[in-house]
């Protein structure tokens, strides 16, 4: 009898790496469409209104570009050229909103064309953006296909509050 070949019975730490790049591209892909519905470049899945939340989008990104640095050196060059291609997309995406934001608002763009550039991974991004605490900004929910508008007021009651409970 002749033993099965290796290619048709993977062992189990080759179906485990590739389990595990196809989760780690997963969650990369849902953290890039999270972060652009955040911005209104796509609808929301449920309710198929466009949400703008920059600093939700912000924080996503900035959890991406941390990933990129604490997986530097462990990752595949697949899933570090997916990972970087997907930071320098929604980096863009962000510094081309905001300055939307901003004329849409009649103020000057919050950036100069020389910092059209997109950040290294370790730069913040807060430095992009007007500052507004994150307590003060609630998102705002459009339901037409038309770009976002930025919140008018502070409405803290607009934001819809989840509690979990445990029990014992």
């Amino acid at each position: 009898m002749s033993e099965p070949t290796a290619s048709a019975n993977p062992t189990p730490e080759a179906h485990r790496e590739k389990l595990m790049t196809a989760l780690f591209v997963a969650m990369v892909q849902h953290q890039t469409e999270t972060a652009l519905m955040m911005l209104g470049h796509l609808p929301h899945p449920e309710t198929g209104e466009h949400v703008f939340d920059p600093e939700t989008a912000q924080l996503v990104i900035e959890q991406l570009a941390m990933l990129s640095v604490k997986t530097k050196g462990n990752l595949s060059a697949d899933e570090d050229k997916m990972l970087k291609k997907c930071l320098q997309t929604l980096q863009m995406a962000f510094m081309e909103t905001m300055k939307h934001q901003a004329a849409a608002a009649g103020a000057s763009p919050i950036l100069s064309p020389s910092d059209a550039a997109p950040a290294a991974p370790t730069a913040p991004l807060f430095a992009m953006a007007p500052a507004t605490p994150v307590a003060a900004a609630a998102p705002v929910v459009q339901s037409s296909s038309a770009p976002p508008a930025p919140a008018a007021e502070d409405d803290s009651s607009a934001r819809k509050r989840f509690v979990k409970k445990y029990e014992a």
